[in-house]
């Protein structure tokens, strides 16, 4: 079992969450969403998140990006896991993401 998780921090609180969520997988492998990141998700992998914080009620506009242009060659188990600041339960994923 192959697992990866896509981060993208501001403060470095994302980072801590998907290393605690890549910590309870196993098999984990951690790439950070920057400029100049492919978005080519690689074959064999089970699973694949991304982690992200809320940025005034949705998702940063480099993760929209990402996840928009991503290539998956085939279909793992994909899950998001947006963090937050200040409000519980106000991130929307925005229009034509999932």
């Amino acid at each position: 079992m192959k697992n990866r998780i896509y981060y993208f921090i501001g403060t470095g609180n994302s980072l801590r969450v998907a290393q605690t969520i890549a910590d309870a997988l196993g098999d984990t492998e951690l790439v950070a969403i920057q400029k100049g990141t492919a978005p080519v998700i690689p074959s064999g992998l089970e699973r694949v998140g991304f982690v992200y914080p809320t940025y005034y009620w949705g998702m940063p506009g480099m993760v929209a990006h990402f996840i928009k242009n991503a290539q998956f060659s085939d279909a793992p188990y994909l899950f998001l896991a947006p963090t937050y600041g200040g409000l519980l339960g106000t991130s929307v994923t925005g229009p034509g993401i999932c």
